[in-house]
C-alpha cells in the first residue's frame, strides 16, 4: 500500500492533536505497552485528507485497567494530560485530555485522548507484529481501520445524539478516502486475489462483527452505488 506520506501539521488548531500523539506514543512505549493509534488520526496517517480532531488509542489487552492507564499518563507529564468529568451524571469514567501552548507558546490548545481496549465498539485484538509504523507512530492495520469506519458509519446514521449524525457525511469522506488508498495501492497480484483482503480483514473480527461487516459494505453500496467498484475490488 503506497502513498504519499502526510505532512504532520506543526502550527494551527489541529497540530495539537499530533504533539498528544507524539507524547502518549512516548510514554506507553517506554512502559513497554503495546497499542496502536486508530480513529481520524489514523486515516490522516495513512494519507486521508482531513485532519483529525481528537485521538484514539487501542490497547492490545482487554484487561488493561484503563482508568488506571490514564492516571499513569498523567502522573508522567501532569503539565500536559489531565483528567476532568465525564458529562455523563452516571458515568463512572474520567476523560483524559492532553493541553500546551503550542509552538510559538501564545495560545492553550487541546484535545480528547480516548483510550479503548478489545472488545469496546467490537475492536479487536491487536498484536505487535501487525501494527503499522506511520512516520513514527503506531497505527493499526489499514484493514481495522476501514471496517470500524464503516462501522462508525452506520451507528452515527442512527444516532439520537446531534453531534454522531453530524458526523456521518465526514465518515462517508473518510471511507471512500481509505478506499481509493487501499485500492490504489494494490499490486497486480493483489487484484487478482482480491478476495483474499476480504478474508484477512474480517478474519480479526468476531462473528457478529462480521455478519454486520456484510450488512454495513451492502448498505454503503445501496447509498453510494458510485463506490461499489471498490468494494468489488476487496473482495466484496
Amino acid at each position: 500500500m503506497s502513498t504519499s506520506s502526510p505532512v504532520i501539521p506543526t502550527s494551527g488548531s489541529r497540530a495539537v492533536v499530533f504533539r498528544a500523539a507524539k507524547e502518549v506514543t512516548r510514554i506507553l512505549r517506554e512502559a513497554e505497552w503495546t497499542f496502536a493509534i486508530l480513529g481520524s488520526t489514523a486515516c490522516y496517517l495513512y494519507g486521508n485528507k482531513r485532519l483529525p480532531n481528537d485521538i484514539d488509542i487501542l490497547m492490545s489487552s482487554h484487561t488493561c485497567d484503563l482508568e488506571r492507564l490514564k492516571k499513569f499518563l498523567v502522573a508522567k507529564n501532569p503539565d500536559r494530560f489531565y483528567l476532568v468529568d465525564a458529562k455523563s451524571p452516571r458515568a463512572t469514567w474520567k476523560v483524559l485530555w492532553y493541553h500546551d501552548y503550542g509552538v510559538d507558546g501564545r495560545k492553550l490548545e487541546k484535545t480528547k485522548v480516548d483510550i479503548l481496549q478489545p472488545g469496546v465498539l467490537q475492536l479487536p485484538m491487536i498484536f505487535s507484529e501487525a501494527i503499522i509504523d506511520k512516520q513514527g507512530f503506531p497505527v493499526v492495520p489499514m484493514s481495522i481501520l476501514l471496517l470500524h469506519k464503516l462501522k462508525g458509519w452506520k451507528d452515527n446514521m442512527g444516532a439520537v445524539a446531534l453531534r454522531l449524525r453530524r458526523k456521518h457525511d465526514a465518515n462517508v469522506r473518510d471511507i471512500v478516502s481509505l478506499l481509493r488508498i487501499v485500492v490504489e495501492g494494490m499490486s497486480p497480484r493483489e487484484k487478482i486475489n482480491s478476495k483474499r483482503w476480504r478474508q484477512f480483514a474480517l478474519a480479526q473480527f468476531d462473528d457478529e462483527f462480521r455478519d454486520g461487516t456484510e450488512q454495513r459494505v451492502k448498505l454503503f453500496c445501496r447509498r453510494f452505488p458510485e463506490h461499489r467498484d471498490m468494494w468489488q475490488q476487496l473482495g466484496w
